[in-house]
């Protein structure tokens, strides 16, 4: 993610995938296609992947996290908390956009990622 985040500030944005389009096959960039920026960073950093670090980092701005999405459980969620088990073996990026608790006091993160939200 640190890569990603250095190449947006050092071509001075992004551009929406409605102006440049993923397309999966190699070629040559569209030139005038990606010099339409949507948004820009100025800097980033790492935050502790602990509680007491991600609580305040989230409440500021959304922030991406690595996870394990291999599992067969994980990969076939749907809606509720999800209460595992987890994996270590860090292999998806995603972000989290907010941290609360259900009706029954279970802590959770709100993730995004290009999957869908959940």
């Amino acid at each position: 993610m640190d890569n990603g985040f250095q190449y947006i500030i050092d071509n001075q944005g992004i551009s929406s995938t409605s102006d440049y389009p993923y397309v999966g096959a190699d070629g040559t960039c569209d030139e005038q296609a990606s010099s339409i920026t949507i948004a820009k960073i100025w800097s980033y950093r790492d935050v502790n992947p602990s509680e007491d670090d991600m609580l305040p980092a989230v409440a500021m701005q959304p922030v991406s996290v690595v996870l394990d999405a291999s599992r067969y459980k994980f990969e076939n969620y749907k809606g509720q908390v999800f209460t595992g088990p987890c994996g270590a073996n860090m292999n998806h990026a995603v972000t989290v956009v907010r941290y609360g608790a259900d009706a029954d006091a279970t802590k959770f993160w709100l993730m995004r990622n290009s999957w869908d939200v959940w």
